[in-house]
């Protein structure tokens, strides 16, 4: 009877650890699935913030770019820049708001309160500081974990590719500070006329340009400062210079005197050759201009260069109008010494009309068989047939228009005949320019050097992105920061920017 109530002690106390040891399991495993809910926790909360923080250089980068896109398209700038930061920063906060809410993460919840713009040393630096609440309940098996914390990130993003509003909506201009008085002789009448001007450092100040190795920021103006018609055939920095100018007396000032203008950061040429001239073409695109010439069936040529190259047998080039007298044909040429070769006033393939001509003895002038000789063949120079009623003049000039050789018959030929390059039993000749204009005896008187205020509009027909150190420099002016610029650089922000270089 001892034995079996032994027994049953023995059997109620296993009965009882067994029960306690499985309890404490239970409160342990209890305790560890609340452990693991408030980790999971931390890892989503970690996960949030790092999501934020990897997205923000982009949201910031897009909330500049809207904003700059805005002010393009409205045609409006902001403001003042209390303006132009609330809307970046309103974007951003949006932006940033408006994406948490796509990553679905349950049990939790961000808002962004505040979010900070400010400007660093590095105007293409933005400082950003944002604050927000993250919400969140961690459900426990007998309870419930409701809470917020605080989140805040700080962090600087540089910006890129932003186009610049100020550059797109303003007219920006080019002012000149130098103009150098011409006066012309001998002009009688109000027709017009193309006339050519040297300069050269007795006459003219090379180191008042702003970039005197370029004919680029010349300009050349008569009354009013209205611009003429001018081609710079020749450039050269503190040597000669050659500009031909088409001139009428009704736009020049005082009916005789006309300006060349520079000392400009302009980078653009004004050059018009094609209004210049009568009849011009220099080849500069690389094609023939089949509005201004024939193409004789079979004709062989290239350009390459800008230099027109005709070859070959039975080749012509020729114009599509005819002139007669009073005209001076201009061209600079290199004829080789392959004849046969001929250029001037001919029908195509036809060497009866007037012009030089190179056969297997050398250059002659056609059709009077003058000879000119072996010398001149193989190299470029400038040639000139003048027609007058009663004459004909045949020059041949170097590079700066100083004559070489010279020609004049006694007579005169009335027939009309287009502008001709002919090649025949495999000739070579190679055109650089060709041009024809009236022939008059006007002269010129350069005179004084004055101030101008003449300016055109910079033809900015393209975006440009704020900061691109091929077109911006960094100035101590907080005008020309990004947010002073959205603001047509009325206000400052900071106290650097980068200022579109006129140049």
């Amino acid at each position: 009877m001892n034995f079996s109530l032994n027994a049953s002690l023995l059997v109620l106390l296993v009965f009882l650890v067994s029960s306690i040891f499985y309890y404490s399991i239970n409160i342990k495993n209890e305790n560890i699935a609340e452990n693991i809910r408030i980790k999971e926790f931390s890892v989503k909360k970690n996960y949030v913030t790092n999501c934020i923080k990897n997205n923000l250089d982009d949201i910031v980068r897009e909330a500049f770019l809207n904003a700059s896109y805005k002010i393009m398209k409205e045609r409006k700038f902001f403001d003042n820049t209390s303006e132009a930061l609330n809307y970046i920063e309103n974007y951003t906060k949006n932006r940033i708001n408006s994406s948490m809410s796509l990553l679905n993460i349950s049990n939790l919840s961000l808002y962004i309160r505040d979010v900070y713009i400010y400007p660093t040393d590095d105007p293409l630096v933005v400082g950003v500081s944002l604050n927000g609440l993250l919400s969140y309940y961690i459900k426990l098996n007998n309870s419930v974990i409701i809470g917020t914390e605080p989140i805040e990130i700080e962090k600087e993003i540089k910006l890129s590719y932003i186009p610049d509003p100020y550059i797109y909506l303003n007219t920006l201009y080019w002012n000149w500070r130098y103009k150098l008085e011409v006066k012309l002789n001998n002009l009688n009448d109000n027709e017009n006329h193309t006339i050519y001007i040297t300069l050269n450092p007795e006459n003219f100040s090379y180191d008042h340009m702003n970039n005197k190795s370029s004919p680029n920021e010349i300009r050349v103006v008569g009354k009013d400062l209205v611009l003429l018609p001018y081609w710079i055939q020749r450039w050269e920095p503190d040597g000669t210079s050659i500009i031909w100018v088409k001139v009428n007396k009704d736009l020049l000032d005082n009916g005789n005197t006309l300006y060349i203008l520079y000392g400009s950061p302009a980078y653009i040429s004004r050059e018009n050759p094609k209004e210049t001239f009568i009849f011009f073409d220099d080849f500069n695109n690389n094609e023939l201009n089949e509005s201004l010439w024939n193409i004789y069936y079979g004709s062989e040529y290239d350009i390459e260069n800008s230099i027109l190259k005709v070859y070959g047998t039975s080749s012509s080039i020729y114009s599509k109008e005819t002139y007669g007298n009073n005209y001076e044909l201009l061209f600079r040429a290199n004829f080789t010494s392959n004849p046969i070769q001929y250029i001037g006033f001919f029908n195509f393939l036809d060497d009866s009309g007037i012009g030089w001509y190179v056969n297997s003895s050398g250059l002659y002038i056609k059709n009077e068989s003058i000879s000119v000789g072996q010398d001149y063949l193989n190299n470029y120079y400038i040639y000139s047939i003048k027609r007058e009623d009663n004459s004909i003049n045949f020059i041949i000039f170097n590079d700066v228009l100083n004559k070489e050789w010279n020609y004049t018959t006694n007579y005169g030929i009335n027939n009309n005949y287009p502008i001709s390059i002919n090649t025949e039993n495999n000739g070579v000749v190679y055109v650089d320019w060709i041009a024809l204009r009236d022939i008059n005896n006007i002269t010129y008187t350069i005179g004084e050097e004055y101030n101008t205020n003449y300016r055109e509009p910079i033809p900015l027909n393209k975006t440009f992105y704020y900061g691109d150190p091929s077109k911006y420099e960094l100035v101590d002016d907080g005008r020309y920061s990004i947010i002073g610029l959205f603001t047509n650089a009325t206000q400052a922000w900071g106290t650097r920017g980068y200022r579109f270089r006129l140049i």
